[in-house]
């Protein structure tokens, strides 16, 4: 079963929760590339947890543990 937040309508996000910068789109274009290369090479595994949606309903990259640097 899907969990999905629905923001109260009150609430004001910061301009950083409603767009992605430069920067994040691309850190979110490498990890769609990795994503890409293990379903192609592990195509039998379950997919990887790597972008979910903020309250906002945008994309951003799980970044606990990633070393990107651009």
């Amino acid at each position: 079963m899907l969990y999905r937040v629905i923001p109260d309508a009150d609430v004001v996000y910061p301009d950083s929760y409603q767009r992605n910068s430069s920067k994040d789109k691309r850190i979110l274009e490498c990890v769609d590339n990795f994503r890409r290369q293990y379903i192609y090479i592990y195509p039998d595994r379950k997919p990887l947890f790597l972008v979910p949606l903020n309250e906002c309903d945008i994309e951003v990259s799980v970044t606990s543990q990633q070393n990107i640097y651009i």
